[in-house]
Protein backbone atom coordinates (compact mmCIF):
# COMPACT_ATOMS: atom_id res chain seq x y z
CA UNK A 1 0.00 0.00 0.00
CA UNK A 2 1.31 3.59 -1.05
CA UNK A 3 0.53 6.44 0.92
CA UNK A 4 1.96 10.29 0.81
CA UNK A 5 2.15 12.39 3.38
CA UNK A 6 -0.31 15.71 2.97
CA UNK A 7 1.26 18.62 4.40
CA UNK A 8 -0.78 21.59 6.20
CA UNK A 9 -0.21 23.49 3.42
CA UNK A 10 -1.22 21.61 1.12
CA UNK A 11 -4.72 21.63 2.38
CA UNK A 12 -7.23 24.62 3.32
CA UNK A 13 -9.51 24.14 6.33
CA UNK A 14 -13.13 26.30 5.71
CA UNK A 15 -15.54 25.50 8.10
CA UNK A 16 -19.21 26.86 5.90
CA UNK A 17 -21.20 25.06 8.01
CA UNK A 18 -20.67 27.66 10.67
CA UNK A 19 -20.96 30.64 8.17
CA UNK A 20 -23.74 29.18 6.55
CA UNK A 21 -26.89 29.79 9.13
CA UNK A 22 -25.76 33.45 9.57
CA UNK A 23 -25.75 33.87 6.34
CA UNK A 24 -29.23 32.74 5.53
CA UNK A 25 -30.72 35.05 8.94
CA UNK A 26 -28.53 38.34 7.59
CA UNK A 27 -30.27 37.71 3.65
CA UNK A 28 -33.79 37.47 5.19
CA UNK A 29 -33.21 40.79 8.00
CA UNK A 30 -34.52 42.64 4.95
CA UNK A 31 -37.84 40.93 3.97
CA UNK A 32 -38.39 40.58 7.63
CA UNK A 33 -38.44 44.44 8.45
CA UNK A 34 -40.15 45.45 5.09
CA UNK A 35 -43.17 43.32 6.31
CA UNK A 36 -42.80 44.71 9.81
CA UNK A 37 -43.03 47.97 8.42
CA UNK A 38 -46.28 46.88 5.98
CA UNK A 39 -47.86 45.70 9.13
CA UNK A 40 -47.01 48.78 11.25
CA UNK A 41 -48.90 51.05 8.31
CA UNK A 42 -51.49 48.43 8.65
CA UNK A 43 -52.14 48.92 11.19
CA UNK A 44 -52.32 52.73 11.76
CA UNK A 45 -54.30 52.62 9.15
CA UNK A 46 -56.84 50.35 10.71
CA UNK A 47 -56.53 52.33 14.17
CA UNK A 48 -57.64 55.75 11.62
CA UNK A 49 -60.35 53.84 9.70
CA UNK A 50 -62.10 52.32 13.05
CA UNK A 51 -61.84 55.82 14.53
CA UNK A 52 -63.82 57.64 12.26
CA UNK A 53 -67.21 57.84 12.44
CA UNK A 54 -70.11 56.09 9.59
CA UNK A 55 -70.78 59.60 8.74
CA UNK A 56 -67.12 60.20 7.68
CA UNK A 57 -66.47 56.49 6.46
CA UNK A 58 -69.40 57.12 4.33
CA UNK A 59 -68.06 60.06 3.21
CA UNK A 60 -65.18 57.85 1.86
CA UNK A 61 -67.44 55.42 0.30
CA UNK A 62 -67.03 53.02 2.86
CA UNK A 63 -68.99 51.11 5.57
CA UNK A 64 -67.40 49.68 8.76
CA UNK A 65 -68.05 46.57 6.79
CA UNK A 66 -65.81 47.39 4.07
CA UNK A 67 -63.02 48.05 6.37
CA UNK A 68 -61.55 44.74 6.97
CA UNK A 69 -61.60 43.62 2.91
CA UNK A 70 -59.98 47.15 2.84
CA UNK A 71 -56.88 46.38 4.76
CA UNK A 72 -56.80 43.11 3.58
CA UNK A 73 -55.88 43.96 0.34
CA UNK A 74 -53.20 46.65 1.64
CA UNK A 75 -50.86 43.25 2.90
Amino acid sequence: MNSDTICPQQVELTDTTARAPVTRILNALPGFFAHLQNAQRVERQAKRLYAMSDADLHDIGMTREDIPSHLADQL
